[in-house]
């Protein structure tokens, strides 16, 4: 199908909205309200979801509330949230219960959606999902659960020297 400026939200929702069994997803954010409340929709349907992200501290500003809000609502509800250990999470992926994946270079940020040229590619293809359900699963491997509570965000800002702890309601 193709894909358009503005549509790209609407195609990502529709894959979370149609998984049944399991959805992996790998992005740097989480922000945007339309997608988080997908993902929600989905654990709460009983959908097994796996959320690979970056550490609260790479993100700042209106990204770092946004982003830790979002992560912490879906983690809230059941969804399991992780950092890759060891290199940089970039990739953009979203699968869906091993038979459908999107690839490509938008963020789930509304500025992705929004204001941005980004590319996708929508997929069912067995080979090409064979590969990305691999290193999906390789990459949960090597990968820890962030701490999403108060102390342990506020721990990793600290550790990082980020100066935006305070537009977060934290308690310490």
């Amino acid at each position: 199908m193709l894909w358009c400026p503005n549509n790209g939200r609407e195609r990502i929702a529709a894959v979370i909205d149609e998984a049944k069994k399991s959805l992996w997803l790998q992005n740097e954010r989480y922000q945007d309200t339309v997608i988080v409340e997908r993902i929600v929709r989905a654990v709460t349907r009983g959908v097994r979801v796996r959320i690979m992200a970056r550490a609260p501290h790479k993100l700042s500003g209106k990204k770092l509330a946004e982003g830790i809000g979002g992560l912490r609502i879906m983690h809230d509800v059941g969804a399991k949230v992780h950092l890759l250990k060891g290199l940089k999470l970039h990739g953009k992926i979203v699968i869906a219960d091993g038979t459908r994946a999107i690839v490509g270079s938008i963020n789930l940020s509304p500025g992705s959606f929004d204001s941005r040229r980004e590319l996708a590619i929508e997929t069912k293809s067995k080979r090409v999902l064979k590969r990305l359900i691999e290193v999906s699963r390789r990459d949960w491997k090597n990968s820890r659960r962030i701490d999403l509570s108060d102390q342990g965000i506020l721990a990793d800002l600290e550790k990082h020297g980020s100066k935006d702890a305070n537009l977060l309601a934290l308690r310490p």
